[in-house]
């Protein structure tokens, strides 16, 4: 069963099935996809969820690219860390600072608002109440 666009409940080869099952047309064809014999797929004590799942992941485009992504993202953490071992300066930078910045977040930037000319901004606020009366903000 899928759990907030996870497939954790699943053994990697168990994944593996489920995206070759999205772009297959049988349970088999899948098998065949991933190197695994059909009955073996048949077996899985847990075959029912795998339906099940499978059946989300279709019903729902966003699930079905979810699982697809997911399953690629080993892959793609490895090539961003590869970077690092880039013969090229500017590769291992880019690499690093988008390495640093999923894991510790963006650094926060500065931002001024000003108004005309860069003086002081000048809000002119209306408050409205349910009952139609209004006012002016201090």
């Amino acid at each position: 069963m899928i759990v907030n666009g996870s497939l954790n409940g699943f053994s990697i080869e168990q994944r593996k099935w489920l995206i070759a099952r999205l772009l297959s047309t049988s349970d088999a064809a899948a098998a065949r996809a991933i190197g695994v014999h059909p009955s073996t797929v048949c077996r899985w004590e847990n075959k029912a969820e795998l339906d099940q799942a499978i059946a989300e992941l279709l019903e729902d485009p966003r699930n079905q690219a979810m699982a697809i992504f997911l399953d690629a993202l080993p892959k793609a953490a490895r090539i961003k860390v590869g970077g690092l071992n880039s013969r090229k300066e500017q590769i291992q930078q880019a690499a690093a600072n988008d390495i640093v910045d999923r894991v510790m977040g963006k650094a926060t930037q500065k931002q001024e608002i000003t108004g005309k000319d860069g003086g002081p901004l000048d809000v002119d606020l209306e408050l409205k109440w349910p009952d139609g009366r209004t006012a002016q903000a201090p």
